[in-house]
C-alpha cells in the first residue's frame, strides 16, 4: 500500500475557471482538489462528473435537478457520474471543499 501526503497547506491558492474560484492542487494527486468558492460564487455550468465532496468551511448549495441542497461545514456526500449539478455559495463567507473527481461509478 501507497502513502501518499497531501501538502495542502504549503500550497498557494490558484485561480479556478471562474474569477470566484480558487483551487490547491496537489502534483501527482490526480483528481484530488480544495476548492474556495468566494460569496456569490455561482457555477455557470452544469457539471456530471462524479465527485466525492466534505465542506470544509461554510455552506455549499447543490442545485440538483431534483432540486437543491445544502451541504455545511462537517458534511459530505457523494455525487454519482451522470448527476447533473451546479455549485453554488449563498452565504456570506468563503466556502472551502475537499473534492475527489471520477468520471466511473464507485465499487
Amino acid at each position: 500500500m501507497a502513502y501518499t501526503p497531501l501538502p495542502f497547506e504549503g500550497l498557494g491558492w490558484q485561480a479556478g475557471g471562474h474569477p470566484l474560484e480558487l483551487k490547491k492542487l496537489v502534483a501527482g494527486a490526480g483528481p484530488v482538489v480544495l476548492l474556495a468558492f468566494e460569496p456569490g460564487f455561482e457555477d455557470p455550468n452544469v457539471c456530471v462528473r462524479g465527485h466525492v465532496l466534505y465542506v470544509v468551511e461554510g455552506t455549499l448549495r447543490l442545485e440538483l435537478d431534483a432540486g437543491a441542497v445544502d451541504v455545511a461545514a462537517g458534511e459530505g456526500c457523494v455525487l454519482d457520474p451522470g448527476t447533473r449539478h451546479r455549485a453554488k455559495n449563498v452565504g456570506p463567507g468563503r466556502v472551502v471543499s475537499f473534492v475527489v473527481s471520477f468520471d466511473q461509478p464507485l465499487g
